[in-house]
């Protein structure tokens, strides 16, 4: 991933390539910090620490940890202070949209998911609504989603995408589909994803 869109996918969308895979869905700091100096690069000569403190990079390294761990419940009140502190950075929206879904509070991380692909309309963003949309159970406005923004040629990108398409393929009925798509995240070599499909089958069998 480049480093404009490593904070994804699951989805770790990733900051959502996903999700630490995604998400590398996992927030890319660099890009976070390279937000911030954009934005207030008058004032970052001299600041130090304060500097530091006041761009939210620990909040921001937190935020990445948490969802690398895959421990996303823990990563909300972080992921959630770095986009009070950098509203307009759309990976920031992306991450927290991307914790708040796989916690189960679907209506919130809609509104986080669009605000990312309002500011910044990249499919890894896209990827995250869908996930957002499906445990929602808003099913079909997901695999709109998915298949008109995230997939080309019929296919994904990346096993943290399959694990969103698997979602959204069990949120409209597709059960088998479903686990054909975590089936195959699982024999790959991206272990955020792994770990991600192996709870998606044993929660919603």
């Amino acid at each position: 991933m480049l480093i404009m869109q490593a904070m994804q996918s699951p989805p770790y969308q990733q900051w959502n390539t996903p999700p630490p895979s995604r998400r590398n869905k996992g927030p890319n700091v660099l890009l976070i910090v390279f937000g911030v100096l954009g934005s207030v690069g008058a004032v970052c000569c001299g600041g130090g620490s304060l500097f530091l403190w006041r761009s939210g990079v620990g909040d921001t390294v937190a935020c990445s940890n948490y969802m690398a761990s895959g421990e996303y419940k823990k990563a909300i009140p972080a992921c959630r202070s770095v986009v009070e502190k950098m509203p307009a950075v759309s990976a920031a929206h992306n991450n927290l949209a991307w914790c708040l879904a796989l916690d189960g509070q679907g209506p919130e991380a809609v509104q986080e998911a669009k605000k990312a692909v309002e500011i910044a309309p990249r499919p890894t963003y896209y990827d995250t609504l869908a996930m957002a949309l499906a445990i929602s159970g808003r099913g079909k406005e997901a695999l709109d989603i998915e298949t008109t923004y995230v997939m080309v040629n019929g296919e994904v990108a990346n096993d943290a995408q399959k694990v969103t398409l698997g979602m959204v393929y069990y949120s409209v009925g597709r059960t088998q589909d479903a686990r054909a798509q975590w089936e195959q995240v699982k024999k790959g070599t991206d272990e955020t994803s792994q770990e991600l499909a192996q709870s998606f089958e044993t929660k919603y069998p």
